[in-house]
């Protein structure tokens, strides 16, 4: 068992049931964020400061932008975020909003910021992409590969950015690991493959926790 303050979130309460093994295996603390950036960001901070948390490891399920290449059923670890509905929105995408000449923050790289033990437990960039995180989730094709061409991202979700800055304001890691249930823009619940999805990202996260608690 870690020695130090592990908080494992999700967004909601079945994502966080899919995690019910690991979380008696490793005796880590939990709880729930919320859905959506503000409820997130709310929900994480909360957690953080009532837990104490050393380091925040989110779990949960997000829409690939390259179904091709990231399938439904996998799971993947966010290495950096974006709010990427933050802005002032035009027909061309969305603008970054400048306040006496600074961009608002919007981007997390949060690789650089994993300490010795958190990047060696991540294995290789095999499983590492980017992700953007929004208010509004998109509900066709043509909005989701809007967002992957303005961000270069591969992974879309709703909570991933709020835990990027909360944690960055508290100077703790913050590790983010999404089972990829749907293609993004794909608004038939039919397609989607949230079980498989979830028990792919149980199967990271139980390994992830194995090797940072070893590495300490």
């Amino acid at each position: 068992m870690p020695y130090f303050k592990i908080l494992v979130i999700s967004p909601t309460e079945l994502e966080l049931s899919f995690l019910t093994p690991v979380i008696h295996k490793f005796g880590v603390k939990t709880g729930i964020c919320g859905v959506g950036p503000a409820a997130s960001a709310f929900g994480i901070t909360r957690l953080v400061i009532e837990l104490k948390a050393d380091m925040v490891v989110m779990v949960g399920i997000g829409g690939t932008y390259e179904p091709e290449t990231i399938a439904p059923g996998i799971a993947v670890i966010a290495g950096k975020e974006v709010f990427g509905d933050l802005g002032r929105c035009n027909e061309d995408g969305i603008e970054p909003v400048v306040i006496a000449g600074q961009k608002l923050p919007r981007h997390y790289e949060m690789v650089k910021k994993w300490p010795f033990h958190v990047k060696s437990a991540i294995s290789t960039s095999t499983h590492l992409v980017d992700m953007v995180t929004v208010s509004c989730s998109s509900g066709s094709r043509t909005r989701g590969q809007m967002m992957k061409k303005l961000y270069s991202s591969q992974v879309e979700n709703m909570e991933g950015a709020s835990g990027a800055m909360v944690c960055e304001h508290y100077g703790i890691p913050f590790v983010e690991i999404r089972g990829i249930s749907n293609e993004a823009g794909d608004p038939d619940k039919n397609n989607w493959r949230i079980s498989e999805a979830m028990k792919a990202a149980t199967s990271m996260t139980e390994s992830f926790l194995s090797m940072v608690s070893n590495d300490r």
